[in-house]
């Protein structure tokens, strides 16, 4: 009976020792990297709909084998998305100076935290700038881009809703407005998410890797991979607009985008960082590594797309009836 003791004994031994191997001084710096590389794994619905408009389904908790970001950090986005919503009520009554700085504020930070959560191109920053060599202000060039670029394309398809619904006067009443609104939004944004799929396919079985080498390529992939609505961004210009504050709530916005820059930017220079100090042993493995980003980059395609058509199904009934 001694024997499976022993065993088990050196079989801990061992595992101790490469543990402390692992978290030697040296392997010390190779774990934020591969922290963000794996952060988009978070992969929950920390969605800034949970709470929206009544006719809206509640998302449900994300099954399958995937982790769950942290329940505090769920709690955290809403409360800073519920904030900016009971600021700008405020406003509507009668705007000052410093509740449009705390909307602002509030926005900002809710950007960071938005962004902090699944996908918003982390991933495709990463991997960009993991095996090339580029420019000190490249990173952040391509993170701000890309966050303009996600929060901007709400704007413009706010906007052409806006101006259209107007013109055709079909709408009697800003909830009626909102739905079909929130409607769309999840119909293109599914579109969206399907043409991104196709393309991310097709660059897999091309194998264009090596031809995305130059900056120009660089944000050229990033205006692909970036131009469709942000859930977050939308819900706060649909809201803004049902208290007749759109322009409030384009500013707010853009301060929300900034947030989420200063995330998507931080991706960047980690990878660069990384390729410099630490990822000269891993030279081998930049193909296996580029393999599981295009994998996890296609799967967070995938799961915008079902997402939007989950949330979007309701308003697909309704029209189909």
């Amino acid at each position: 009976m001694t024997q499976p003791h022993t065993q088990n004994g050196n079989l801990g031994w061992k595992q101790h020792t490469r543990r402390r191997f692992i978290f030697s001084l040296k392997n010390k710096k190779l774990i934020p990297v591969l922290l963000l590389f794996f952060l988009p794994l978070f992969v929950i619905q920390a969605d800034p709909f949970t709470g929206g408009l009544k006719s809206a389904p509640a998302p449900a908790a994300s099954r399958g084998p995937v982790l769950k970001l942290p329940q505090f950090m769920v709690d955290l986005q809403l409360a800073f998305r519920e904030k900016a919503a009971d600021v700008l009520s405020a406003l509507k009554s009668g705007q000052s100076a410093t509740a449009l700085a705390v909307f602002f504020i509030v926005v900002f930070v809710y950007g960071i935290l938005h962004a902090a959560g699944p996908g918003h191109r982390k991933t495709v920053i990463f991997s960009m700038f993991l095996s090339r060599d580029t420019e000190i202000w490249q990173p952040a060039a391509a993170g701000f881009l890309s966050a303009g670029l996600h929060a901007g394309s709400s704007v413009l398809l706010v906007l052409i809703f806006k101006f259209i619904f107007k013109a055709v006067s079909v709408f009697t009443s800003t909830s009626q407005f909102s739905f079909y609104m929130e409607g769309w939004t999840f119909v293109i944004l599914f579109a969206f998410a399907v043409l991104l799929v196709l393309l991310k396919i097709l660059e897999m079985r091309r194998n264009t890797t090596d031809k995305i080498q130059s900056g120009r390529n660089i944000y050229l992939v990033i205006l692909i991979s970036s131009i469709f609505p942000c859930p977050g961004a939308t819900m706060i210009l649909l809201f803004a607009l049902s208290q007749g504050m759109f322009i409030t709530g384009i500013v707010g916005v853009a301060a929300m985008s900034l947030g989420m820059g200063i995330v998507i930017s931080a991706a960047g220079y980690l990878a660069m960082s990384g390729r410099k100090k630490l990822f000269d042993s891993l030279k081998i493995r930049e193909k296996k590594i580029k393999t599981y980003s295009d994998r996890l980059e296609l799967a967070s395609y995938v799961m915008v797309a079902l997402f939007a058509l989950w949330m979007g199904s309701p308003f697909i009934h309704y029209l189909a009836a």
